[in-house]
């Protein structure tokens, strides 16, 4: 079958289970197969595909059919402008994420802060700080084994493995340090609303990275309540918080900081509250 055939075939199927960005996902997919960028798809659009790929490419769209996120097929999603390696055991980065790390970006890139991530999953924000912020040294805390040798090999391919540690850690307790910044995207959905999410995060993303527990509030009433123990005086600390959650974690921060933000996305959600230790 030639490429062009296999996508038109895949696009198909795709659409026939719900997928309705069929023909981006097979596209997606062919070149992660392939290892080559879409630009190759058009040019070689007669070519044979080589039989092992297209028994690969075929294995593949079959997953991607049964809503396994597109991301965990290819082990690779882009953020901040870096790609990462991704599987089942850390959630996908979101463009939304994005907003945090500029935010600490915005006020941190040319200082030599030091950062503390907690749930720090795929290593997403903890990798791009370190990355955009050449000076510092990050730490990045998972209580999941698995993400943490996910960060670690993520800080490793964008370069940065000599400024970023990682450690096994549940942020729930009281971490002792002396950092200048302080970020996290922890687990936010409440516990009952999980179900009604899409089957492609549901059915697949790890629930120990998203179950927020009742409210979505548990993660964020430990960690700023534990704050002072991790954090320099002055310090700055930076959450992403799930919808509806942006006041509820601005009232909390209130006791321990000042000068709280909360910062809405692209698409006008208050995505981060941000604030300075007191």
């Amino acid at each position: 079958m030639v490429i062009s055939q296999a996508l038109i075939s895949a696009a198909h199927t795709l659409r026939l289970n719900g997928i309705t960005s069929c023909a981006e996902d097979a596209r997606v997919i062919m070149c992660s197969v392939l290892d080559c960028g879409k630009l190759y798809l058009t040019v070689h659009r007669d070519e044979e595909l080589p039989s092992d790929a297209e028994r690969h490419f075929s294995a593949l769209i079959q997953r991607r059919a049964k809503h396994e996120p597109v991301s965990y097929l290819t082990n690779c999603r882009e953020f901040m402008s870096l790609e990462f390696y991704v599987d089942k055991n850390v959630l996908i980065p979101r463009p939304d994420t994005e907003i945090l790390v500029e935010k600490v970006l915005a006020l941190f890139s040319d200082s030599t802060a030091s950062v503390l991530d907690m749930c720090t999953g795929s290593g997403a924000v903890a990798v791009s700080l370190a990355k955009y912020m050449p000076l510092s040294r990050v730490m990045g805390l998972d209580i999941s084994a698995d993400a943490v040798k996910t960060a670690e090999k993520n800080a490793s391919s964008n370069g940065v493995a000599d400024r970023c540690t990682f450690e096994i850690f549940d942020v729930r307790e009281p971490y002792c340090g002396t950092f200048d910044v302080l970020t996290a995207n922890p687990p936010y959905i409440p516990t009952a609303d999980i179900a009604d999410l899409d089957s492609d995060v549901k059915d697949f993303e790890p629930h120990l990275a998203l179950d927020g527990g009742a409210d979505g509030m548990s993660f964020y009433e430990k960690i700023i309540k534990n704050a002072p123990s991790c954090l320099k005086k002055g310090g700055f600390a930076a959450f992403e918080v799930g919808c509806g959650l942006a006041e509820k974690v601005r009232v909390l921060m209130e006791e321990n900081f000042e000068k709280t933000e909360i910062i809405p996305d692209l698409a006008g959600i208050d995505r981060v509250v941000c604030g300075y230790l007191k």
